[in-house]
């Protein structure tokens, strides 16, 4: 029995090595180089995506976020989207009104909506599991009042 296991699993090993290919595989037609996008194409909509934006310093904005301002102020074209993918509050979501870091709360989300100040898209928010760790939907609660003001 213990023969055969051996057997079988180095006649696997062997099929699975004898299948692979180190070269890329392309299908009949395509081009296999100069995969530049083309200059004849506009560009309908875009979508900027940003995750963890919720970690900033007192005082100041993430390096993300900055990055994100910079490049929507340069863009001048409405009906794009920008999504947040969550954790936009560290570490651990909207806390009550009356909790001492409320105040760092409301800031790391004030930081993220500064971003969006001139932009004309539509911004969509996404909690993530810090989001979610104070009080689940409660504390969700919470944050989207911040966001709908």
């Amino acid at each position: 029995m213990k023969k055969n296991n051996i057997f079988l699993t180095l006649l696997a090993i062997f099929l699975l090595i004898g299948c692979s290919t180190y070269d890329p595989k392309y299908r009949e037609g395509e081009p296999t180089e100069n995969f530049e996008y083309p200059t004849d194409k506009k560009i309908e909509k875009s979508f900027y995506l940003l995750g963890d934006g919720g970690y900033s310093p007192p005082g100041g904005s993430s390096e993300g976020l900055i990055a994100l301002k910079n490049y929507m102020d340069s863009v001048k074209v409405s009906d794009n989207y920008t999504i947040l993918l969550g954790d936009n509050i560290y570490p651990v979501g909207m806390p009550p009104k009356d909790s001492p870091e409320r105040e760092a709360a409301e800031y790391r989300l004030d930081a993220q909506l500064d971003a969006f100040e001139k932009y004309e898209g539509k911004v969509v928010v996404v909690p993530g599991n810090h989001d979610w760790y104070n009080e689940g939907i409660n504390g969700l609660e919470r944050q989207k009042k911040i966001f709908t003001v």
